[in-house]
C-alpha cells in the first residue's frame, strides 16, 4: 500500500494464496488506489511476464523461498535496464553463532548467509549495489509479539490438529530462538540495480 500510495506507475502484485491477493485489492479499492494494481495468483519462481517489464521488483520477506541466489538470478531478466530490485533477507549477523542458532536456521532455511556473503551474491548474479541496512530490534518485536498471541488463539481452537499443532510449534520454536539469541541473526534490506552487462559464469 504504501508503494501505491508513494509511486506512480502500473503495480502487480503476486502471491500464490488468493486470500491476501483479495485483501490487499479491497484495501487498494477503499484508498482509491485499485487503477494502478493487478493482483496476480501466481509462483514468484515461475513468474508469467516477458523480459524487461520491470523498473522495480519489491520483496520483503519473501526471497527465502526461492533462496536468495536463486531469486537475484529468475529476477534480474524481468528488469529493465537500470532497473532496481529491493529485497529483504535473513542472514547471520555474527561471524559463529550458538549452535542453536545454526541447527535451526540449516532446518528451515539452509542457505541462510551474511550479508557480505549476500553482497558478493548480487554482484556475481549482474547487479550494482546501491545500499543495504540491518532491520532494526524493534521489528521483530512488532512482528513476534502479535503473532505469540495469536498463536494461543489458534493453539486452543486447532487442539488435537496434529498438522496446525506442528506449525505452532516451529513458530514458537523460532520465537523462544530469537528471544535467546536475536543479535546473533536479523534481516537486511538490500536494494540494487540491474548491470548492463551479463553475469560471470
Amino acid at each position: 500500500m504504501t508503494l501505491l500510495r508513494e509511486l506512480p506507475g502500473r503495480f502487480f502484485a503476486v502471491d500464490l494464496y488468493r486470500p491476501y491477493l483479495d485483501e490487499l485489492h479491497r484495501k487498494a479499492l477503499e484508498a482509491g488506489l485499485a487503477h494502478h494494481l493487478a493482483v496476480i495468483e501466481a509462483d514468484m519462481a515461475r513468474l508469467p511476464f516477458p523480459e524487461g517489464s520491470f523498473d522495480l521488483i519489491w520483496s520483503e520477506g519473501a526471497i527465502y523461498n526461492v533462496g536468495f541466489r536463486r531469486g537475484l538470478e529468475l529476477w534480474r531478466p524481468l528488469l529493465r535496464p537500470r532497473g532496481c530490485l529491493a529485497v529483504t533477507d535473513a542472514v547471520y549477523l555474527v561471524p559463529q553463532p550458538d549452535r542453536e542458532v545454526r541447527t535451526f536456521w540449516n532446518e528451515n532455511y539452509p542457505t541462510m548467509t551474511t550479508v557480505e556473503e549476500n553482497l558478493k551474491a548480487i554482484a556475481a548474479a549482474g547487479y550494482r549495489p546501491l545500499g543495504h541496512f540491518v532491520l532494526p530490534q524493534g521489528d521483530w518485536e512488532n512482528y513476534y509479539g502479535p503473532l505469540e498471541a495469536r498463536l494461543e488463539a489458534l493453539a486452543a481452537s486447532h487442539e488435537g490438529d496434529e498438522g496446525m499443532e506442528a506449525v505452532i510449534a516451529i513458530e514458537r520454536e523460532e520465537i523462544a530462538l530469537w528471544k535467546r539469541w536475536g543479535g546473533q541473526y536479523g534481516y537486511a534490506f538490500f536494494v540494487m540495480t540491474r548491470e548492463e552487462s551479463e553475469p560471470k559464469a
